[in-house]
Order: structure tokens, then sequence, then C-alpha cells
């Protein structure tokens, strides 16, 4: 797994869209809450959001999230223009299972100062104006993982109404919480493990069966119970819960 945590998303010096509706602008994508978005204004023709890094610097991942539209070429050069940008890599975006569109991507190990999204015009998935939740640029970390164990949970309102009975009523979206584990780590891997210190929110993606949509906003762990047996022989599980 690979675990691209906030200490990284600082990246973005700022961010420019050729096209945002007033009240909902391109800045939104640099907050975390997917309910705070990015909008078009109109979509007679591509739009493009150039995020800005303020100097070259290593662009080796991009996270896609909570987007209305399948298809987007992302692209990396060293100065604001696109007529032939050092790498464009066209891009499918996936649903996962609770129905959030996302991408998990490579850009290149090269380090340039703007990363740009381009949406061509395509029919999308739902609504008239492309949109968008999060963009989040960096470098990620190895997360060793023995085992991960993905639930979603379904927030509800639970009341009863004059004839007796209960309806149960969505909140909102479901949220994945996972559990997993590292087991027969030694004591020196347990200490330096990632998802123990020095980040608050970060994004997992699994690359399970190469789904680019298995990857996630999360907390860093709020549960955590090590089992240290010995210096070369310690289990260690932990709890990440989805941000929404």
């Amino acid at each position: 797994m690979r675990l691209l945590t906030d200490k990284n998303m600082s990246a973005i010096s700022s961010l420019t869209a050729t096209s945002a509706a007033a009240e909902f602008p391109v800045s939104n994508l640099l907050k975390y809450p997917y309910s705070l978005i990015w909008k078009a204004a109109s979509f007679a023709a591509s739009v493009r959001i150039t995020a800005d890094l303020g100097s070259a610097k290593p662009v080796d991942e991009i996270w896609i999230n909570g987007a209305n539209f399948s298809n987007v070429t992302i692209q990396a050069n060293s100065s604001n223009s696109w007529t032939a940008p050092a790498v464009s890599i066209p891009v499918t975006l996936a649903a996962d299972d609770i129905g959030i569109v996302k991408g998990f991507f490579n850009l290149s190990a090269v380090p340039y100062r703007y990363v740009s999204i381009l949406i061509p015009v395509q029919t999308l998935l739902n609504g008239t104006l492309p949109q968008l939740s999060n963009i989040i640029i960096g470098k990620s970390v190895y997360l060793y993982a023995s085992t991960w164990e993905p639930a979603v949970k379904e927030d509800a309102n639970i009341w009863e109404p004059d004839g007796g009975g209960y309806v149960e009523q969505s909140k909102g979206r479901g949220r994945h919480i996972f559990a997993s584990s590292m087991l027969g780590i030694t004591k020196a891997e347990y200490d330096a493990a990632p998802v123990l210190n020095g980040w608050e929110v970060g994004v997992v993606y699994t690359q399970v069966g190469g789904n680019v949509a298995d990857s996630f906003l999360v907390y860093r762990p709020r549960a955590r119970k090590p089992r240290v047996y010995s210096p070369i022989k310690v289990d260690f599980d932990y709890t990440l819960q989805e941000l929404v």
C-alpha cells in the first residue's frame, strides 16, 4: 500500500481554473471535507485546473477525488504553458464501493513546478457541470500491511413517529473504517511505521488489483494496539477512519 500524508499535501502554493462557479471556487480543492467542492461555471469547452507548487518539487503521485467525470489528462511542466508539456498522461477515474469517483496515479519522478488537470468535454456521470472535491499532489511512502479489513458505516438518524414505528433516515454518504495489522515485524519497523506519528490526514492507496479507486482520505490511527514479544517480533493492529 501507499500512504500520501498531509506532510506532503502543502506542496500546492496556489490553484487556478479556467472556469469556476462563484459559489464553488477552485480553492475548495485545498480543503479536506468532501462536501467542499469546485464546480465549473460552464462546460462548452475543456476545463483546466492548474496547481502552482511555487518551485520545482517532486510530483510522484496525484490523487483526484469526488469527480463527476471519468476522463482527464494529467500534465506537468516547468512553466505554466500547456502546448507541449513535459508530462501528459490520459487517465480514467473509477468509482469505489460506495460510488465516489476518484483515482490515485503515478505522475513523474522529475521535479516540476506546475501540475495540471485537463477535463475534456464528455458526458458527465451526473449533473451538467464538472465538479471535484480534492486534488492532492506529493510523494507517498510504502505502508506495509499484513491484513486489511475495509468496512462501510452508514450513518442514520433514528426517530419514532406517532404510529409507534421507527424509520432510519440517511444522514449522507457512507464512510469507510479500516482495520489493519502488521504481523511479525521488528521493534525498529514498528517504531518507524508511517501510520504512527507526524501527520493528521492522509491518502491510503491499497493498490489492490490496480484499481485506482481503492484510495481513501483517512485520519491517522485513533486506535492502535501493539503486541511486543521481543525486539525481533512485534504485532501491530490499528484503525483508520475515512474523512467525510
